[in-house]
């Protein structure tokens, strides 16, 4: 279980397909406010590319694994494994909108920290 899986449960939903987690982080990146003009490193942009590219094929590889498509969510017939799938390495909406304001966050506060150092340095 992943740490945003304990401080964002489920609680019954599913997870969204990979193709579905690669669509809206890639709307995400492309935000003004991971831009390197606004205080997003090429670095810290790097990284969460890479954490979330990880997140996505464990999403495939687990949604492979039981037989569940990876463009969309599985019918009734398949509402056990669905729920298996999010369990195991699933990322619900919610889940997802928390990480996406988690992050949001943290460039704001970066970029804030950044702009205090600049005017105690000059």
């Amino acid at each position: 279980m992943h740490a945003y899986q304990a401080t964002c449960p489920a609680l019954g939903a599913l997870s969204l397909p990979p193709t579905e987690l690669s669509r809206i982080v890639e709307q995400r990146l492309a935000k003004p406010d991971l831009e390197l003009a606004n205080g997003c490193s090429a670095a810290f942009k790097s990284s969460l590319v890479d954490f979330m590219d990880k997140c996505i094929c464990e999403a495939t590889l687990t949604r492979s694994n039981l037989g569940l498509p990876l463009n969309a969510v599985g019918g009734p017939a398949q509402l056990v494994n669905e729920h298996t799938a999010t369990n195991i390495s699933g990322l619900t909406a919610r889940q997802l909108e928390v990480r996406v304001l988690t992050l949001s966050l943290v460039v704001l506060i970066s970029f804030y920290f950044v702009q205090v150092l600049e005017q105690l340095v000059l």
